[in-house]
């Protein structure tokens, strides 16, 4: 960006001097940088969003040190533009912003400049061409944006009563409303200006003017002694309480990464349980098609009944007692006769416990079964079976005292 040579400097050198000067040139000064920022918003349609002091030049050379007529009639230019933006381009966050002691509170707080921006940063300069201080000297700038951010702190207006003039007075709380909205535009700054300049303020000579503004600058630096003090007072009775307040941030700050790693593990036992559910899917339904191809085998035959086993066991001692002692109808020795009478004795008691049961006797005989099925398998032989009862309450316990002295049982 190529601009003319500005051989006057730029305004804020001047004003920091405190020249001696007339009220007209004051009002010229505040009227000329309205009518630019007013042609900057209007027909270029750009915000500057760094207007101050110290980017207003003087296009005349000035003579050192400058006198109240060499002040006059001089031009003033709007300068650097390193900031700027179109208007429509407004509404984004930016990274800076700006002089802070220039700033308006929703630039500090949320870093979004508008039109309304620049009139409230035009309200600081108007206060300072008036004043001829630096505004927000006594505070640093980290100070400066507590104060302006967050406490929405503002220049002191001079009084009516001490003579600062009333239409600037009035004009500098309008262009420092807190809402954006209620703050006029650069066309209505410079008509206010037009018909301020009918003030009988702005035919004082040089001399009032002099001893009017030594009262204002008296009047600012006591309040901003004032608002040191109160600051320094507030600091050091709040310390505990700032204390405390840190200490609670602190805890409160190690509450939210615990809680943060309470939602991430809970997350993470979610995903890990949905990865289960779904592994247990596809389990059910590999189980299901493994069934459906491959049927189970049948169940186990269950184990013979213990008096099956009982009956055989009996048939089998008959059978090898008779082919060792042979058929015989005499009775000899005590201990043949018992062995060979043995299934004779059985047969008697099955049958007389038959005959006292209401039902008919079971024929208990063996049964010679050839090439039979033995519980779901094909037999190698031909073995003897027995058919075994169906009831139990048929089979009777015989005594051993029955068959005299015997060493054949029947329970094995």
């Amino acid at each position: 960006l190529v601009m003319e040579f500005a051989h006057g400097g730029a305004l804020h050198r001047v004003v920091r001097r405190r020249p001696v000067v007339q009220c007209c040139t004051l009002a010229d000064w505040a009227l000329q940088v309205a009518e630019g920022m007013q042609y900057l918003h209007e027909k270029v349609g750009l915000v500057h969003r760094d207007l101050k002091t110290a980017n207003i030049l003087i296009r005349e050379p000035l003579v050192q040190p400058p006198g109240p007529d060499d002040l006059t009639g001089k031009t003033l230019i709007i300068s650097d533009f390193g900031m700027s933006c179109p208007a429509d381009a407004l509404g984004s966050r930016v990274s800076g912003v700006g002089t802070v002691a220039y700033a308006a509170p929703e630039v500090i707080c949320m870093r979004v400049f508008s039109l309304a921006s620049d009139v409230w940063s035009y309200g600081v300069v108007l206060w300072e061409i008036f004043t001829m201080l630096e505004p927000f000297k006594e505070f640093d700038p980290g100070q400066q944006l507590a104060k302006i951010g967050r406490y929405r702190q503002k220049l002191l207006i001079p009084r009516s009563d001490i003579g600062f003039p009333e239409t600037i007075g009035s004009l500098l709380a309008r262009c420092w409303a807190d809402e954006p909205e209620e703050r006029p535009t650069f066309c209505d700054i410079r008509n206010c200006l037009i018909e301020a300049q009918n003030d009988e303020f702005f035919s004082l000579s040089i001399e009032e003017f002099t001893a009017r503004q030594e009262t204002w600058i008296q009047e600012i630096s006591g309040d901003a002694e004032l608002s040191l003090l109160t600051e320094s007072c507030s600091s050091e009775a709040s310390s505990p309480l700032r204390r405390q307040n840190e200490f609670l941030q602190q805890e409160n700050a190690k509450m939210r990464d615990a809680l943060q790693a309470l939602q991430q593990n809970e997350a993470r036992y979610r995903g890990t349980i949905a990865g289960l559910q779904k592994d247990n899917q596809i389990l059910s339904v590999l189980v299901a098609n493994t069934l459906l191809k491959n049927t189970l085998a049948p169940p186990a035959p269950r184990k013979k009944p213990f008096m099956y086993n009982l009956f055989r066991r009996n048939e089998e001692k008959k059978n090898s007692t008779s082919l060792i002692l042979g058929p015989t109808n005499e009775v000899g020795d005590n201990e043949s006769s018992l062995t060979v009478g043995c299934s004779n004795v059985i047969d008697a008691a099955i049958n007389s416990a038959a005959a006292t049961s209401d039902r008919p006797p079971r024929d208990y005989s063996p049964v010679v079964k050839s090439n039979a099925k033995r519980h779901g398998k094909n037999s190698r032989k031909s073995i003897l079976g027995i058919s075994y009862p169906q009831e139990v309450r048929h089979v009777i316990h015989v005594p051993l005292n029955l068959f005299g002295d015997s060493n054949n049982d029947l329970y094995p």
